[in-house]
């Protein structure tokens, strides 16, 4: 529903019409300056945990996220078995309050790794298109946060990973062309990662209608001798996705230079939002596509003499009406799955001897970013609990007059100890 919120009384067709138009171009100014829109009505996002990451290092649980109501990135932590939260504010933007959160792609720009050193967090520089990497030795409590570098449009992470005490970040830039590794040591180093055939965004949306290679999912895959790339490449005609290829080849610290290793064609066509996902296990590396009905997964033994399996696992049936989303996987003796369903509910899934079983939690209120880890038979939930409601909220000048829908964020913890769930508020 449309709501005018205007001083005084409209007495013709023309001025509803002047203001219906005012009021569409300030939505379309302001949804590209920063604040999220939804048609008329705004959206503004409050709370904690709106974007988080979670990893169980030495059986502390430790949780990234962005405090929306702050306007600051936050640390929180504790053991498995104990009750209380520890909470630490990593970076916290100094300026005006009533500015909204733009200029940055988000959605996805918080990744965090553990080690035996230290923990490090990767994220959108408050406010500005940079990248920044935060340090915290584990017997100190201080953050080091240095850029890592300056972008000039809006940029994601695709990975984040942590070996032999060197740090890698891959991320991409939605206005240009490749993608760059940033390997964090003694030194910072940029590598590109353009691979022959790729396109643009914006050369995607200006050539929809023309057959296209398109890289969509990268991954990086740490290695005792090689720095292996995980990329899904996809070709489509007249905006439909016709096929996808697995691809892994072999980076070069010292020169930069790719290997193609692994190719795997997938002849079902799918949708390129919801790519396979790369991960690297016991097991070796697998790539698992989500069907509908089924997981494709792609587990290959040897990445240098190629020998590999394929295996196909059905997915228990789901309430008609809802739809699956898969959201992340993990290996901890088992390969764990989670995933998302729009009824509310957040599944882990646990994949032993081919069979999948699967166990879902009733959330209150809707559910978004979900993360998870494992440290067997430890699993840890970490997600938002969202609540909604319409609300007059002001973004930048006092005087405009606008509705704005709120989304209100509760950081939930949920933790599985081998028997039973428990779950807790992290505030």
């Amino acid at each position: 529903m449309i709501k005018f919120l205007v001083g005084k009384e409209m007495d013709n067709s023309k001025n509803l019409l002047w203001i219906f138009g005012l009021i569409l171009i300030l939505n379309l100014i302001l949804s590209l300056g920063g604040c999220p829109f939804i048609g008329i009505t705004g959206a503004i996002s409050t709370g904690k945990g709106w974007h988080t990451d979670i990893v169980i290092h030495n059986g502390v649980i430790h949780v990234a996220r962005y405090n929306f109501d702050d306007i600051s990135i936050e640390y929180a932590y504790k053991s498995l078995t104990e009750d209380t939260w520890h909470v630490e504010t990593v970076e916290k933007y100094s300026g005006d309050k009533r500015v909204c959160w733009g200029g940055v792609q988000y959605d996805g720009l918080l990744k965090m790794v553990v080690d035996d050193k230290a923990v490090y967090i990767a994220y959108a520089g408050l406010l500005t298109s940079s990248i920044k990497l935060a340090k915290r030795p584990h017997s100190e409590g201080k953050w080091n946060i240095k850029e890592v570098a300056k972008e000039n449009s809006k940029f994601r992470f695709l990975d984040m990973k942590i070996f032999n005490n060197t740090v890698y970040i891959l991320k991409d830039t939605l206005a240009e062309s490749g993608d760059s590794l940033y390997v964090i040591g003694e030194d910072i180093r940029k590598f590109s990662l353009r691979i022959s055939g790729y396109i643009t965004w914006k050369e995607l949306f200006e050539n929809s209608n023309k057959y296209s290679p398109y890289i969509n999912h990268r991954a990086v895959i740490p290695g005792e001798n090689y720095l292996y790339i995980g990329s899904i490449t996809g070709s489509y005609i007249n905006d439909k996705y016709l096929w996808y290829t697995a691809e892994i080849r072999n980076l070069s610290l010292e020169t930069g230079n790719f290997d193609l290793l692994f190719s795997y064609h997938f002849d079902i066509p799918f949708d390129f939002t919801d790519m396979p996902k790369f991960i690297n296990s016991e097991r070796g590396i697998d790539i698992i596509k989500f069907y509908e009905t089924y997981f494709h997964i792609i587990t290959i033994r040897d990445i240098k003499n190629g020998p590999w399996i394929t295996s196909k696992i059905p997915l228990p049936e789901i309430p008609k009406g809802s739809v699956l989303f898969f959201e992340q996987a993990k290996f901890d003796k088992y390969l764990y799955f989670l995933f998302r369903r729009t009824d509310g509910k957040v599944g882990i899934a646990k994949l032993k001897d081919e069979n999948l079983d699967i166990e879902w939690l009733e959330i209150s209120g809707d559910v978004s970013h979900a993360r998870f880890d494992i440290s067997y038979p430890y699993i840890v939930i970490s997600l938002l609990s969202v609540e909604e409601g319409t609300i007059r909220k002001k973004c930048w000048e006092d005087e405009l007059p606008m509705a704005y829908k709120n989304y209100k964020g509760t950081h939930m913890i949920y933790i599985f100890d081998g028997k039973s769930w428990r779950k807790e508020v992290v505030k």
